[in-house]
């Protein structure tokens, strides 16, 4: 999913990847602001991330506001929830 405002992730069954990520915060200049997004009803199974937020390191700026996670279920997830504020490949 690209760009988004106020999404909806709900009854979501995710088998394979990185798991749920809102990222590229602060990579690029005069960034949109993530806001209103809900995550529910979700079960993440064998994945390295279950819910990410990412942020890159610099002078651009990003904000996240109003993220809702609820009823999400990780099985065998090596980070069930994960904020990295200086993300760096």
């Amino acid at each position: 999913m690209g760009k988004s405002d106020r999404a909806n992730i709900i009854g979501c069954d995710i088998k394979v990847g990185h798991g749920i990520s809102i990222d590229r915060l602060g990579k690029f200049q005069n960034e949109e602001p993530v806001e209103g997004t809900k995550v529910s009803n979700c079960t993440i199974t064998n994945t390295s991330n279950g819910v990410r937020i990412k942020t890159w390191p610099g002078e651009s700026l990003g904000t996240v506001s109003e993220i809702h996670l609820e009823d999400i279920t990780v099985n065998n997830v090596s980070s069930p929830i994960l904020i990295d504020q200086k993300y760096f490949p």
